[in-house]
């Protein structure tokens, strides 16, 4: 997938505050094990790779860009801020 992949003020927000790098959300997109669409929006994705759960939309100015809508972690069944901090 050679799209280009914009940040979203609050995905950077979540990256910051889970620890995830660029390098993390960029290999989620392009190597997912799973993808799934994502009720919250017309065409939002989510992509997932181990832990990481990244949401995507299309780019508004760019369809061919994918926006990170935000960045989720998921330990034991449950999907938290505080445990992505501590997941390194």
């Amino acid at each position: 997938m050679d799209k280009t992949i914009i940040l979203s003020g609050h995905a950077r927000e979540k990256m910051i505050e889970r620890g995830v790098t660029f390098q993390e959300i960029e290999d989620v997109i392009r190597y997912p094990e799973i993808v799934t669409p994502d009720s919250y929006g017309p065409g939002r994705r989510k992509f997932m790779r181990g832990d990481i759960t990244v949401v995507v939309a299309p780019g508004a100015r760019d369809p061919e860009a994918l926006v990170v809508v935000t960045v989720l972690w998921f330990k034991q069944e449950q999907w938290t801020s505080e445990q992505m901090r501590d997941r390194k």
